[in-house]
């Protein structure tokens, strides 16, 4: 491990989440110490990586005008991004070399809603408004790859564009499901597709949907 190697433990209150702590410091359990006197409510701690002194400027200056006073920032939307989806997750390493065991430190690492990534894929990418959990991602994206001209594994699913919310034990788990509920299929080689049953699922959603539009008078264009 290098020398000046420091760790960024980004924490808050408990019903302070409108300001985090940004602390960097050597050994985090001598600042959970510190911390634990100062206030009576419990501390949550959402995330733990280690930085060098020159990524620890890199973000000061990024989260200038986040900064509020000495260690305290308002988590305004490119921070939460920052430490909700973009720094690496060391949070538990962490945990287990610098916990302290004091009942009002919760390890609690930060993770982007699920509906506001819903909403954030449906700007960015072709994700359908209908698809709402994982079955109907993995029909929906079986649909999409094949579209696409492609043979479709589970591999393509799990690295599809518009997935950022389901894990790879998930979508097994959601194939497994449609495979039992004979909604997909799989060959010998191990790509999947669909069923009739399975296609007549996803042009139900597609109609509704489509009805839904039709209905609600702000879809209208005048």
């Amino acid at each position: 491990m290098r020398d000046d190697l420091k760790w960024c433990v980004v924490s808050h209150w408990e019903t302070s989440g409108h300001l985090w702590r940004m602390d960097y410091v050597k050994d985090p359990s001598e600042l959970f110490r510190k911390l634990i006197i100062c206030y009576y409510e419990r501390l949550f701690v959402i995330k733990a990586f280690e930085v060098t002194p020159k990524y620890q400027a890199v973000l000061e200056e990024r989260f200038a005008d986040c900064r509020k006073e000495d260690d305290w920032y308002a988590p305004r939307p490119a921070l939460r991004r920052f430490i909700e989806q973009e720094v690496a997750c060391s949070t538990f390493e962490a945990k287990k070399l610098y916990d302290i065991g004091h009942r009002r430190i919760c390890w609690q690492p930060a993770r982007p809603d699920k509906q506001a990534t819903l909403e954030r894929l449906r700007l960015d990418s072709d994700l359908p408004v209908f698809v709402t959990n994982a079955k109907r991602f993995v029909l929906w994206a079986i649909d999409d790859v094949k579209g696409a001209g492609m043979g479709c594994w589970s591999r393509d699913l799990i690295g599809h564009p518009s997935n950022q919310i389901y894990t790879a034990r998930t979508i097994y788990n959601t194939i497994t499901t449609l495979l039992n509920e004979r909604k997909i299929t799989k060959t010998r080689e191990r790509m999947l597709a669909l069923t009739e049953k399975g296609e007549q699922e996803l042009e139900g959603l597609r109609k509704i949907w489509e009805l839904k539009q039709k209905k609600n008078p702000r879809s209208l264009r005048v």
